[in-house]
């Protein structure tokens, strides 16, 4: 799958809420060898988030980072990852709606 992710994102990861409330995450992964390689795919539908609330989708993105809700991809709230498996049950990357 790696050979058809030809484009790169930013990536900032969740780390934890500050005093006042507002999430803090870590430096930006944007710089090669660390940008992290995607496929990015007109998002069409609507995704249900971690709180039960339905969004729509803006972009799908297929990546091989694992990354989680909450995360920035190219300041961009993830909203739902699932993993892609092959057939011997092997995860060989992620869908990821935002």
């Amino acid at each position: 799958m790696k050979r058809h992710l030809k484009q790169t994102a930013t990536l900032r990861r969740y780390v934890d809420f500050d005093d006042n409330g507002e999430p803090v995450y870590s430096p930006p992964i944007e710089q090669p060898p660390l940008a992290v390689k995607v496929r990015k795919v007109p998002g069409f539908g609507s995704t249900v988030n971690e709180l039960g609330v339905e969004v729509p989708n803006r972009t799908k993105l297929l990546m091989s980072d694992e990354v989680a809700v909450r995360d920035l991809v190219d300041d961009a709230p993830v909203e739902g990852v699932e993993a892609i498996v092959n057939k011997r049950g092997k995860t060989i990357g992620y869908r990821v709606e935002l």
